[in-house]
C-alpha cells in the first residue's frame, strides 16, 4: 500500500539507488578480483617458462660437442603468447634470457642459478 491508500506499483527511487550501488560494489570486486587472478596467472605462466627454457639450454649444453650454450634462441620451444629475449656471451659461455608476457617481465641467467628474477637483463628491452 502507498501512503494514499492504494497498492504500490513499484519500487522508490531510494530502492533504486541502493540496489543500483549494491551492484557497482559486487561488480567492482569481481573485476579486482579479476584483474589479480589473471595476472598471477601471467606470473606462474612465466617462471614456468624460466624453468622449461633452464632446461633446454642446459640439455644444449651438455649435449654440445665443446659445452657452450646455444648463441642464439631459435632453439628454446616457449610458449606462444611469451616474449623471449636471449643473450649469449661466448667468452664466458654464460647467457642470459627475459621471458615477458602481458602482465609481467622476469628474467634468469646461469649466474642466477635458476632462479626467476624481476625485470629484464640488461640490454633487453622491458615490457610492462
Amino acid at each position: 500500500m502507498d501512503r494514499h491508500g492504494g497498492a504500490s506499483l513499484g519500487f522508490t527511487i531510494v530502492e533504486l539507488i541502493i540496489a543500483i550501488t549494491v551492484i557497482g560494489v559486487l561488480a567492482t570486486i569481481t573485476i579486482v578480483s579479476y584483474n589479480g587472478i589473471t595476472a598471477s596467472a601471467g606470473e606462474t605462466a612465466i617462471k614456468s617458462n624460466i624453468d622449461k627454457a633452464i632446461d633446454q639450454l642446459e640439455y644444449y649444453r651438455i649435449h654440445s660437442s665443446n659445452d657452450t650454450y646455444p648463441s642464439d634462441a631459435n632453439d628454446i620451444d616457449i610458449d606462444d603468447d611469451i616474449t623471449v629475449q636471449y643473450t649469449y656471451t661466448s667468452e664466458t659461455n654464460s647467457y642470459c634470457i627475459s621471458l615477458s608476457n602481458t602482465y609481467v617481465d622476469f628474467y634468469t641467467s646461469d649466474t642466477e642459478n635458476g632462479k626467476p628474477v624481476e625485470g629484464v637483463c640488461t640490454g633487453h628491452t622491458a615490457y610492462n
